[in-house]
């Protein structure tokens, strides 16, 4: 019976492992951009009434104003806290300006 040192057989199985473990890191940390788009309200814009769908945008997401802000009141509305959006887009005529 041959005895295999502990040597040898360690880094070729630790390498599958860290292999399999990166890439379940990566799996995990990819979180697809969402564009919200700002409904027709008053709600303030760190709440989720306040976007479709509905949440609130992150850092990686578009807030988007179109033409769903039927009135200049509705699109300008307070914060009402700190956010972080990615991009903010208008388009499509937000409250016909």
């Amino acid at each position: 019976m041959k005895i295999t040192s502990v040597k040898t057989i360690w880094p070729f199985r630790l390498v599958p492992v860290l292999a399999y473990l990166l890439a379940l890191l990566a799996a995990s940390t990819v979180q697809a951009q969402t564009t919200y788009i700002r409904q027709n309200n008053t709600t303030l814009l760190n709440t989720s009434g306040a976007w479709s769908p509905a949440g609130t945008p992150t850092g990686i997401d578009t807030a988007k104003w179109d033409s769903v802000c039927a009135t200049a009141a509705n699109g300008l509305i307070a914060l009402g806290g700190n956010v972080t959006w990615g991009q903010i887009a208008f388009s499509n005529n937000v409250a016909n300006a």
